[in-house]
């Protein structure tokens, strides 16, 4: 095993929203990382989402790893790798909370995803490349996948948000079509269109699974 970092983010208090909340803070801590010096705070950067079998746990526990990159000498180099794991508390389940409140916090939960829709495409990241690594699944060309995912982590730095301020998808493919030949951005911005018709397709599964148990549950 490789020698890494390791950060628990406990959550649950407020308005919990699994992997929504681990992602919406992923997205905050890179933009923390965007306002610190390259060469002493760095940022993290390389973002993988992973899974592991500990002894004597028949649960497979999921992970996200990336790497902090600190400029040397004008260089970038790998300083650290951290690995963030969620562990989830929810205090609805205590029977100290009523039917009502309840039902208003998995409302919340319910229209969330269209929260996540309707943000910017620099916004939760961790959400978004997770609908990637679902489309490469049945996807012919895993080449242009990986490319897609550099793209999209160059997008988030500091260079690209200086000059893509909005982070829209608009920008996104603005940004492919400036960054690789015309020949390829091409066949990235069709992938690219084919993964944002994905992610809508994440979050309106998602959607329909919590309105599923919603109904389930009031019947």
């Amino acid at each position: 095993m490789k020698k890494h970092h390791a950060i628990i983010y406990y959550h649950g208090i407020g308005s919990p929203r699994r992997h929504m909340s681990l992602g919406n803070f992923l997205d905050h801590f890179d933009l923390y990382g965007q306002r610190q010096s390259k060469n002493v705070a760095g940022k993290p950067r390389n973002f993988k989402y992973k899974s592991e079998l500990f002894a004597g746990d028949d649960d497979v526990t999921n992970y996200i790893e990336f790497k902090k990159i600190v400029e040397i000498n004008g260089s970038p180099r790998v300083t650290r790798i951290v690995r963030v794991y969620e562990a989830y508390w929810v205090p609805e389940s205590r029977s100290s909370f009523g039917i009502l409140k309840t039902f208003f916090r998995f409302m919340g939960r319910v229209f969330s995803p269209f929260k996540v829709a309707f943000s910017v495409w620099r916004s939760y990241p961790a959400i978004r490349i997770l609908s990637l690594f679902k489309m490469g699944e049945n996807y012919s060309n895993k080449g242009v996948i990986e490319k897609i995912e550099r793209a999209y982590r160059d997008f988030e730095n500091w260079e690209s948000r200086g000059d893509y301020k909005n982070g829209t998808f608009r920008e996104f493919k603005n940004y492919l079509s400036v960054k690789y030949p015309k020949h390829e951005s091409e066949k990235l911005v069709k992938a690219a269109i084919n993964w944002r018709s994905s992610f809508v397709r994440l979050l309106l599964l998602r959607f329909y699974l919590y309105i599923s148990f919603f109904w389930l549950q009031l019947a």
